[in-house]
Order: C-alpha cells, then sequence, then structure tokens
C-alpha cells in the first residue's frame, strides 16, 4: 500500500476517534429536564400593612335597615300591630296582615277586654267553643290577654286563608266551616260579615279608619 494511502487512512482515523470523545454540547432549542426560570423574573411578595387603629364614619358603613311594619292609625297600639303582623309571617299569612286588622276592626272595634253575649272574647272575638283546642295547640291561659288573644285569632283564620279566598276564609271564621261549607254547597260564598271586613281592610290600607 502506498505510503500517502496509508498517512490519510490514519488521519481519518484519528479524526472520527477525536469527535467520538468529544463532550456533547446543549441543543439551546430542546429542553433538557426541568427548567429553572431567570432570576429576574422572580416576584417578590408585597406585604400589606392594615391600620387597625382607623375609625369609620356611617356613610362608610352602615348596619343594615330593620324591617318596616306597617302601622296605621286605629286604636291598637303601635307594638301591638307590630305583634300581629309577625305572628301573621309566624303562621304564614303576612299578607293578609291588613285584613287581620280588619277583622279586629269589625270583631270589637279594637277592643281588648270584651265579651260579648254569645261568650265571644277578647279583640278578635274568640266564642268559648273555641277555648279547650286553642289551648291545647297554643297553650293560650287568658283570652283577654292581648297578645294571646291576637294569637289565637291569627292562628284560627290562618287555617282557612291557606285553604280558602279570603271571602270562604272569613265565613269559615265567622259560621263555623262546616256551616260554612253548607253555604257553599247552596252557592252562597260570601256573606255581609265578610264583604264588610274586605271593605274594611281597604280603609285600613288607606289609612282611613279616622274617616268612619
Amino acid at each position: 500500500m502506498p505510503k500517502y494511502l496509508k498517512r490519510g487512512i490514519a488521519f481519518v482515523l484519528i479524526c472520527g476517534l477525536l469527535i467520538a470523545c468529544a463532550p456533547a454540547t446543549k441543543d439551546a432549542s430542546i429542553p433538557l429536564g426541568p427548567q429553572l426560570p431567570n432570576k429576574s423574573t422572580f416576584s417578590v411578595p408585597v406585604v400589606v400593612q392594615v391600620d387597625t387603629s382607623a375609625t369609620y364614619t356611617a356613610k362608610e358603613y352602615k348596619t343594615p335597615a330593620k324591617l318596616a311594619i306597617a302601622t296605621y292609625h286605629i286604636p291598637l297600639d303601635t307594638s301591638l300591630q307590630e305583634y300581629t303582623y309577625k305572628k301573621c309571617q309566624q303562621y304564614g299569612i303576612p299578607q293578609h296582615y291588613e285584613l287581620v286588622l280588619a277583622m279586629m276592626w269589625r270583631e270589637s272595634n279594637f277592643t281588648v277586654d270584651g265579651i260579648s253575649a254569645t261568650n265571644d272574647y277578647g279583640i278578635m272575638q274568640i266564642n268559648k267553643c273555641n277555648h279547650k283546642w286553642l289551648q291545647e295547640a297554643l297553650g293560650v291561659t287568658d283570652f283577654l290577654n292581648a297578645k294571646q288573644n291576637i294569637e289565637a285569632g291569627v292562628y284560627m283564620i290562618s287555617t282557612y286563608l291557606l285553604r280558602y279566598d279570603a271571602q270562604r276564609a272569613l265565613m269559615a271564621y265567622n259560621y263555623g266551616e262546616n256551616s260554612a261549607r253548607q253555604k257553599w254547597r247552596n252557592g252562597i260564598y260570601s256573606s255581609s260579615y265578610s264583604r264588610d271586613i274586605i271593605s274594611k281592610r281597604k280603609l285600613i290600607e288607606e289609612d282611613k279608619y279616622a274617616n268612619n
């Protein structure tokens, strides 16, 4: 083999050996394992100080307003009007609050301790025949006590208003449910009693009790 050819082969072998032994270089375009962000990209946490000594005026903070309950110029103490509304709310008939006030007007003209010749007691004229079951249901002990009488009356009318329209509910309260049903079977769905209370409710809603 010629000498120059041997030298050429030796040169090629040496170059190949050098390439094989050289350390590999990173390709910047190919990520190798998890990468840490550059130090300049780290954010510094900000600590906010709250001034606990600061005071706030009424304009900056207001407590929730108390729910307003409508009261009227009728001969019934405002506290009892509010109590009546709360009992209507308790027994599921807050929309009939003014109707209950109209019942008091019709039944007793807001007289708290009246007893009729037919044994109807108090501001809502609860008949004595209803006393026992109302005592058991509500714990009423004195039907001439304004609050106890109001609760009894509201409870009674609520049992009808939750099932019937206002006219028939009032008839059931006035006649008793069985007698009222008999009238309904005969096609009578209102009475002078129920119509008068509906009229009085409108006057109360317009705050015109004093005009009557």
